[in-house]
């Protein structure tokens, strides 16, 4: 195998893997391409790359054939972002440059960088806008899939890689240009076509073809020798000699046809299946769709035939008997074979085609195929197993497997981390590891790490924000304990949830990160779970010119500005003026107190909320590495043996299914309709939420069982009762005002109007169809069963002990019934992933080469990270078949895209009633959240509950309102407060700066930032980082009175 990747940055041809068979049979258009791509590469690969900064995108363009990197703000800003590439881009434009561009998002943990999009060029004859537009979806879909807000926060700048092309004949622009304009649509499409489509189909038939040429080496000659048309003559020429052996059949011009249907569902198979049934059998299957073969004709030939028929009597006959066995042992994985059909089944006949809203970023695509780190895996023959009920487990007692631990750390004039004191606590026990009497932090924490893996033997040791803090500044000195030890951990999203300490096959610590089990801070945890031990406070920013000298530190307690203000308020700090008034403060005695309450308060709410749980569900809390974890186990123990007592499976679609139908996946709708509300004197404005928004959606019924692609017309579904999901186009009604059905386009989540495409959950659709909605063709369905107890059961058990909780005054069985309803959908969603990382000791990790793919690396001390994903082509190589689809069974991530996506449907269905209610009723909305809205008057009181599911509570009344975009809004309430919200800024805003923003107007203020590296292991925290908001709207069409913004429409398509 021949491995062809990107040379230097911007590279223009994606890693893609090239066998000499497909280089001999495939056109010389192909060839010509790959050879014009090496040529490419080798004169790259001769270049010298100069790296250096481009400090000032104004200033004349850097010299040609060099890289520059160009440091931007981060993509979050995305406002601010674009105007700086805008800038940039503009400039290389100006000056007839001609320049390949590629975005990459600083990686906080490993220090290195992620790539937004692929590279694009920047000259003249550009698309600029489709270029911008291109930008916005993919900041869009990275923002989608980079966790919480918390997280976004420390991604907190990008960077351009600018590699200069203006030397290149200009009839090479459009052949670099992934984005050129419309003048070269048509290269583009072509270029595409060749290295994409062409060698992606190609990849995924060779197992095929390799199969046919194995079982016969005649065969394999002619075919290495031949084109692609004797290939398939040959092909149909046995399959007519396995139908003529089996008995009685049908022609079809002069060509027998089979009657068999083992046969035929064995043909049907997809490459992936096909090495397996010809292990299990014994007999190569044929593939399918050859064109007509020609009749022998000469009396030899004849003879040769019948020589032939007689050798392969045996082998039919015993396939035959060998595929009935087959079939049954197979019916799980046959039961979700799809039919091959590319046409619009039930359409209208309409040949223009609207845009179809996808993932890709292209038009009118077909069900895109499962990938899964460069393997194909076919929808139509998923690897579909099904998802197992948990035995109940109860321990007992678990105070006794329990240990917290901490780090602390000053934090220094350039805003830097520095790590001087960790403790432990067990409940009964407690060691403190302080700086100060070491030499190093090295030595300090090496000493740590060895005394609380000593002291708590078999123990579950939580930290609060391991993988987002703690890990990052101590992992190397774990790593560097005095025992052989082996590490097993688990990373997602770049951070560490779990790391087992093992000491050969005995597990001898587990570290996991009680941050995603409890997601709140330390202070409002033991507050809401009214532990003894309260989180107290500290000066992290006291510094006296150097560590050491801030460690011997005695005297008066240091000034407010020391102190965080957003963990102290200025009445608290009194209290400490106070409390030290007669008696000197120490650094060291506060550290000690401090960070030993710390642990104390973790160790008593983890205790506190394991035993709240286990109360109430019979599950080993201590396998539990999250919120979404934890419910997903209840999940497992309580609802899911009733689906199984209905013969209703839930199965596991991350191999499968989830690549198609994870676009119908889409959130909750964000959307501002009117910008500014403002009484007059006698009509207030009602903010109302609805209660529990998404655990109400998840007790209607949920797409359970096995999914089957059928052919689906508008009529039968109309008409009928199909639930499940389908790729439809639709026409919104001519008056369609809020609009009903979203679509991801460019990166956005938009409901618009006119016609388009999308993937739609069945139920989401009649609700559209039933408010004026037109449904025009169906391209494809997958029908599910109905499970009525997917959810029901558990959510109202869960929502009573939230209730009871409240009215008892018990927090914690309120908080717990809240975060279990609220986290347990989501990890049905989760997106698939293969990569996996493991901590592996320098000098052993040249042994992980053949079997994966090294995504990344971080040298830590004398062991690596790495971050891999499986070697696919290289396991079909050395694995029986059998044992090959075992260990991609070993990747499933126990998911089910159609479940979460059913339940975000639901949602949207319940919001937009209460929306039409309001319309209805003559209200104007002002503005609408995943679970809100915002109108000019009262809903009825039969809609209206503080405790119900489903049901609005009133949040404000309101007397102003200003909103500009999504999650950025002003609030006065009746009351005269102010309600401020700004997505991605925690500075004070005021309402003249929201009223400036509603005119367009740029705001500039400065902001903290974090930074973070694994690679590094530091943590800085930076101040005064300049920050811009300013207006950008692009979800729906503003509508304009005398030059005023007044109201939106759906954008149409």
């Amino acid at each position: 195998l021949s491995k062809f990747k990107s040379v230097g940055p911007g590279g223009v041809f994606r890693s893609t893997t090239i066998t000499p068979h497909i280089l001999t049979n495939k056109s010389s258009q192909i060839q010509n391409f790959v050879k014009q791509r090496t040529r490419n590469y080798a004169r790259r690969a001769q270049e010298t790359f100069v790296w250096s900064t481009w400090q000032d995108p104004n200033a004349p363009l850097p010299a040609a054939r060099t890289s520059y990197i160009n440091n931007f703000p981060s993509i979050h800003a995305t406002v601010e972002f674009l105007e700086s590439l805008n800038l940039l881009i503009q400039n290389i434009i100006n000056q007839g440059g001609f320049f390949k561009l590629l975005i990459e998002c600083h990686n906080p943990i490993t220090g290195g960088y992620k790539s937004l999009m692929t590279s694009f060029a920047v000259h003249s004859n550009m698309n600029k806008d489709l270029l911008i537009s291109t930008i916005n979806e993919a900041i869009e879909n990275f923002e989608a899939q980079s966790g919480s807000t918390e997280e976004e926060n420390f991604s907190n700048f990008s960077r351009i890689v600018a590699y200069n092309n203006s030397d290149l004949p200009a009839d090479q622009f459009t052949v670099l240009d992934s984005l050129a304009g419309p003048t070269a649509s048509k290269t583009r499409e072509a270029r595409k076509q060749i290295s994409f489509n062409a060698v992606d189909v190609i990849n995924s038939n060779a197992r095929t073809i390799e199969t046919v040429i194995n079982s016969n080496e005649k065969l394999a000659t002619l075919i290495q020798s031949s084109n692609e048309n004797l290939v398939n003559t040959i092909t149909a020429s046995n399959k007519a000699l396995i139908n003529a052996i089996k008995g009685p059949t049908t022609t079809t011009n002069n060509v027998p046809t089979s009657p068999n249907p083992y046969v035929e569902l064995l043909i049907a198979a997809t490459p992936l299946l096909l090495p397996v049934i010809t292990h299990l059998t014994g007999v190569t299957p044929v593939v399918p769709g050859a064109p007509t073969p020609t009749p022998a004709s000469s009396s030899v030939e004849v003879q040769e035939l019948q020589t032939k028929i007689n050798s392969l009597e045996t082998q039919v006959n015993s396939l035959n008997s060998q595929l009935v066995s087959l079939n049954t042992k197979l019916d799980s994985l046959l039961a979700a074979i799809n039919p091959n059909s590319s046409s619009n089944n039930g359409g209208n006949g309409n040949s223009s085609v609207p845009p179809v809203a996808n993932t890709n970023g292209s038009q009118n695509s077909p069900p895109s195929t499962a990938l899964v780190q460069g393997q194909v895996i076919s929808n139509q023959q998923p690897l579909i197993t099904e998802l197992a009920a948990l035995p109940e487990k109860v321990l007992g007692t678990f105070k006794d497997k329990i240990v917290t631990a901490d780090l602390e750390a000053l934090i220094s004039p350039e805003g830097q981390n520095l790590v001087f004191m960790a403790t432990w606590y067990n409940g009964l026990h407690s060691n403190t590891f302080s700086l100060s009497n070491y030499s190093t932090k090295e030595q300090m924490l090496v000493a740590f790490w060895n005394d609380l893996i000593k002291q708590n033997k078999g123990r579950v040791c939580y930290f609060h924000n391991f993988g987002g803090y703690d890990s990052i500044l101590s992992l190397r000195e774990l790593l560097s304990t005095a025992f052989n030890y082996e590490f097993d951990c688990i990373v997602k999203d770049g951070e560490f949830m779990s790391i087992k300490i093992k000491l050969g096959e005995k597990t001898v610590l587990t570290i996991l990160d009680s941050i995603r089990i409890l997601p709140a801070a330390l202070s409002k945890l033991a507050k809401d779970w009214k532990v003894e031990t309260l989180k107290s406070h500290f000066p992290h920013y006291l510094w006296e010119g150097d560590i050491q000298s801030t460690l011997a530190y005695t005297g008066a307690i240091p000034p407010y500005t020391c102190f965080e203000s957003k963990r102290t308020s200025v009445a608290e700090y009194r209290e400490m003026v106070e409390l030290f008034s007669t008696k000197q403060w120490n650094f060291l005695e506060v550290s000690r107190a401090y960070i030993l309450d710390d642990c104390k308060a973790l160790y008593e709410v983890i205790i506190k909320f394991f035993e709240t749980l286990e109360s109430k569900f019979p599950i080993d809390v201590l396998k539990v590495l999250s919120a979404p974890s934890a419910a997903f186990r209840i999940w497992r123990t309580q609802q899911l043996p009733l689906l199984l007592k209905e013969n209703l499976q839930v199965p596991d679609l991350s191999m499968t299914l989830d690549s198609t139908l994870r676009p119908g996946y889409c959130g909750g709708i964000v959307d501002v309709y009117r910008p500014h509300f403002k009484t007059d004197g006698t009509t207030l404005g009602y903010y109302y939420d609805v209660n529990s928004l998404y655990p109400t959606a998840m007790s209607r019924p949920m797409p359970v069982g096995i999914p089957t692609r059928i052919n689906l017309t508008v009529e039968q579904f109309l008409n009928g009762e199909f639930f499940g999901f389908l790729e439809t186009t639709v026409q919104a009604g001519a008056n369609e005002y809020i609009g009903l059905l979203p679509i991801k386009l460019h990166g956005r989540l938009i409901c618009p109007g006119g016609i388009f495409s999308g993937i739609f959950f069945s139920e989401e659709l009649r609700f559209a169809l039933a408010n004026g909605y037109k449904l025009l063709s169906i391209k494809w369905a997958y029908k599910f069963e109905k499970g009525n107890s997917c959810f029901k059961e558990l959510i109202e058990i869960l929502n009573q002990m939230k209730i009871e909780g409240q009215v008892k005054g018990q927090p914690t069985i309120r908080n717990l019934a809240k975060l279990l309803m609220n986290s347990m959908y989501g990890r049905f969603g989760m997106k698939p992933s293969m990569s996996v990382t493991e901590i592996v000791e320098a000098g052993r990790e040249e042994k992980y080469f053949k079997e994966w793919l090294i995504n990344s690396q971080i040298k830590l001390g004398s062991y690596y990270v790495l971050n891999m994903s499986p070697n696919l082509v290289y396991l079909q190589g050395v694995l029986t078949p059998e044992k090959y689809l075992e260990t991609l069974l070993t990747y499933s991530n126990k998911t089910n895209v159609a479940i979460a996506a059913a339940v975000t449907s639901y949602s949207r269905i319940i919001i937009n009633s209460f929306k039409l209610l309001a319309i209805n009723l003559g209200l104007e909305i002002y503005y609408s959240d995943t679970d809100s809205l915002v109108v000019n008057g009262t809903l009825p009181e039969e809609y209206i509950s503080s405790t119900e599911l489903g049901l609005l509570k009133l949040e404000h009344t309101i007397e102003e309102g200003i909103f500009v975009m999504p999650k950025v809004y002003y609030l006065l309430t009746s009351e005269g407060k102010e309600v401020i919200k700004c997505k991605g800024f925690g500075g004070q805003l005021t309402k003249t700066n929201f009223e400036a923003l509603l005119n367009e107007e740029t705001l500039h203020y400065t902001t903290t930032k974090w930074f973070r590296s694994m690679k590094d292991q530091t943590v800085q925290i930076k101040k005064g980082q300049p920050y811009q908001l300013n207006l950008s709207f692009n979800k729906r069409r503003r509508v304009f009175k005398d030059g005023v913004w007044v109201n939106t429409k759906p954008i149409i398509l």
